[in-house]
């Protein structure tokens, strides 16, 4: 491994961070796409494994869930990358990075669909959440009178 590391969510994906992780899932999706596609291939299967691994502890489900995909969507060429078999000096087939890469994003999707995840249901849930939040914030903008029950 290398010391010097060139970004600061490549040192905190090799440190799992959670603090800085956190901040990345909640960047901007602009930010986190100039992040992401800054990252060297290695650390893209990296990424990968870390939010799987925030995914299972039950930690921003969302966020981490959105960001897998969106990494998947921006990076896909690291994944469709030729397998080519490498042969060493001493003749033993070496595992190829395809193969890795492969195995990494298979362990990462088995992750994900043990839990069962419905996006649609997750993209319905987050608008109820957004239009329930804008009505309170409404509410408490407007200093509406709620009605109070008092007993009788």
């Amino acid at each position: 491994m290398q010391l010097g590391h060139s970004s600061a969510l490549e040192q905190a994906i090799i440190s799992k961070n959670k603090d800085f992780l956190y901040t990345f899932l909640e960047l901007q999706d602009e930010t986190k796409e100039k992040m992401v596609r800054g990252l060297p291939d290695r650390c893209v299967i990296l990424l990968l494994e870390v939010l799987t691994e925030l995914f299972e502890n039950k930690e921003m489900r969302y966020e981490v869930i959105l960001t897998i995909r969106q990494t998947l969507s921006w990076r896909r060429n690291t994944f469709k990358a030729s397998a080519v078999d490498v042969v060493s000096k001493e003749g033993e087939r070496e595992v190829s990075e395809h193969a890795e890469r492969m195995n990494a994003l298979k362990r990462v999707l088995i992750s994900i669909n043990k839990e069962k995840v419905d996006l649609n249901k997750v993209y319905e849930l987050k608008g109820r959440m957004c239009y329930i939040r804008d009505s309170l914030d409404e509410r408490v903008e407007e200093k509406e009178n709620v009605p109070v029950c008092r007993e009788q």
